[in-house]
C-alpha cells in the first residue's frame, strides 16, 4: 500500500477517467461530423419552446447541436458517473476491500482519510474536465468547423462542479450509489 492515501486513490481511478472521457471525445468528433451535414433549421424552425428545453439558440450552428449533445447528456452522465462510482466506493471501497481497517488504524484520522479521498476526486474528475474541454477545442479544429458563440470554459466549468455534485462518500456502496444515481437520472429527466 502507498503511503499517501491521495496518491492511492488517483493511481487506482485514473485509467478510468481517462478512459472515459478520452471516448467521448471521439464522441465529440463523431458528433460533431454527423451534425455538419446536416440542415440545422430542422432544428432553428422548432418552436421556441421546444428549442429553449433542448438548449437550442435561435442563431444554432452544428458546432452547438454537436455539443449540446455530446457535452450536455453524454460528457455529463458520463463524467458524472465516474465520480458517482469514485465518491461512492472511496470509503466503502476501502470497507469491501478490508483495508479499512488498516487505514485507519494508522495515525490518521478519518477526517484526513475524508479528505485524501475527496481530494483525489476532485482532482480526478477536473482532469476528466480538462479532457473535455481539450476535445472540445480540437474536435472543431480536426473538422475545420467555427463553434460560433459556445462557451467551451463555461460549459466544461458547470459539467466539473455537477459532477463533483454527485461524487458521494458514504459507508454502503451499493446505497450511495443507487441513490445518487436515481436522483441524478431523476434531474435530467425533470427538464424534459
Amino acid at each position: 500500500m502507498l503511503t499517501n492515501i491521495f496518491t492511492k486513490s488517483l493511481r487506482d481511478r485514473w485509467t478510468s477517467t481517462a478512459i472515459g472521457m478520452a471516448i467521448t471525445g471521439v464522441f465529440l468528433v463523431m458528433a460533431m461530423a454527423a451534425y455538419q451535414s446536416i440542415d440545422v433549421s430542422v432544428y432553428t424552425d422548432l418552436p421556441e419552446g421546444i428549442r429553449s428545453v433542448m438548449g437550442i439558440p435561435d442563431n444554432a450552428e452544428p458546432a452547438t447541436l454537436a455539443y449540446n449533445i455530446v457535452l450536455g447528456m453524454i460528457c455529463a452522465l458520463t463524467l458524472s458517473g465516474l465520480t458517482l462510482g469514485m465518491g461512492a466506493s472511496s470509503v466503502a471501497g476501502e470497507e469491501r476491500d478490508g483495508t479499512i481497517g488498516l487505514l485507519l488504524g494508522n495515525p490518521r484520522s478519518r477526517r484526513s482519510l475524508l479528505v485524501a479521498k475527496a481530494g483525489a476526486l476532485a482532482v480526478l474528475a477536473t482532469a476528466g474536465a480538462g479532457i473535455t474541454l481539450g476535445a472540445s477545442y480540437l474536435a472543431p479544429a480536426i473538422l475545420d468547423v467555427d463553434i460560433g458563440m459556445a462557451n467551451l470554459v463555461a460549459v466544461t466549468v458547470h459539467l466539473l462542479f455537477n459532477a463533483l455534485a454527485w461524487g458521494a462518500v458514504t459507508g454502503n456502496r451499493s446505497l450511495a450509489a443507487a441513490a445518487t444515481a436515481g436522483v441524478m437520472v431523476g434531474c435530467y429527466f425533470e427538464r424534459w
